[in-house]
């Protein structure tokens, strides 16, 4: 019986492990060439496109009259909020008449920023009724 020096051991068990992490490597590379080589990927989601007729399809007559109908619906909004407006700045006002120079209330404050907000309000949609 022949003594092997260790390195001469190590050395062949190195040699064999690597080529079989080798030959590991390339079956699983080629299996996973053949799974995805075997199918086609999906399809990507495509939604039915339905055409929609333009407002040119419409009568004029119809476009007037649903113009007419907008213009008259946001022009009683304009209205209903320009009263909210009104009636704040009244409770305002009688807010401020209950104070004095030294005391002034949340409440004065949280209207004043409630106006401002429905006043920019009221502007901006005034702005848009503008054709």
């Amino acid at each position: 019986m022949r003594i092997v020096p260790r390195d001469e051991v190590s050395t062949k068990y190195r040699l064999a492990a690597a080529a079989l992490m080798g030959l590991l490597a390339l079956s699983l590379t080629a299996s996973a060439q053949n799974q995805t080589g075997a199918t086609a990927p999906p399809a990507p989601y495509q939604p039915k496109v339905v055409r929609v007729d333009g407002p040119q399809d419409i009568p004029a007559s119809i476009r007037r009259r649903q113009k007419r109908e907008l213009r008259k619906d946001r022009f009683e909004k304009l209205q209903k909020d320009a009263d909210d407006l009104a009636t704040l700045a009244n409770s305002l006002n009688s807010e401020l008449g209950k104070s004095n120079e030294n005391i002034l209330s949340l409440d004065v404050i949280e209207k004043a920023e409630k106006i401002e907000k429905l006043a920019k309000k009221i502007q901006d949609e005034a702005k848009l009724g503008v054709d």
